[in-house]
């Protein structure tokens, strides 16, 4: 095989490049590429290239799709309402108008996420190690430094790569930064969250 074209769920690491000598490209079917070993691919000439707007949209109404069963309690009022029980007892959420939205993270995804954010009337804050002035000015949002963001969010929405950098990304330190009550939106990868951090925030009650 010359060319392989993968998906996220096909682990491409040296055990399985090794089988392939005559490989020259690896054309992922997705975003992300932390499936792939690219540190032998660079060793050996075997070019890798991804969708870098793939689910852009689709992703960031996920976000709101999860956010709003959240913010109106969407899954406790079905899941009552399907046993016959209509009490709207303890079912008060809270409306997204005026809340601010952090988004870690401004690539195509974290865009689309804004312009949504935006139409609901919420102040944006983000945070990306390469700030893009021209969209923040587009679309009505302020970059800040990333210890402001998560202080200041009532909701944080992760839109970044598992790379080494972003690796436990919100850990110990960040969640005691936190609003109370704040909401996680992670529509990412899972290793950008510090798992055991995340458990006892929740057990705490900070998120």
């Amino acid at each position: 095989t010359d060319v392989i074209s993968t998906f996220i769920y096909s682990k491409l690491d040296r055990p399985v490049l090794e089988q392939l000598p005559n490989l020259k490209l690896i054309a992922t079917r997705s975003t992300g590429f932390d499936h792939i070993d690219l540190d032998y691919c660079a060793r050996h000439g075997v070019a890798v290239c991804n969708v870098p707007t793939y689910g852009d949209n689709t992703v960031a109404e996920h976000v709101f799709g999860l956010l709003l069963t959240i913010s109106h309690k969407l899954d406790q009022a079905i899941d009552r309402t399907r046993k016959g029980d209509f009490s709207p007892q303890g079912l008060q959420g809270f409306d997204l108008e005026c809340k601010t939205l952090g988004v870690i993270g401004t690539g195509s995804i974290g865009r689309h996420t804004i312009r949504i954010a935006r139409g609901f009337g919420m102040k944006v804050l983000a945070y990306d190690v390469q700030p893009d002035k021209e969209a923040a000015r587009e679309l009505g949002f302020d970059y800040v430094e990333l210890d402001d963001l998560i202080s200041r969010a009532d909701v944080i929405s992760l839109h970044v790569p598992s790379t080494p950098q972003t690796y436990h990304l919100l850990s110990h330190k960040e969640f005691e930064q936190m609003k109370e009550g704040v909401v996680i939106i992670n529509t990412s990868r899972g290793d950008v969250i510090d798992s055991q951090a995340l458990i006892r925030a929740l057990a705490e009650g900070k998120v």
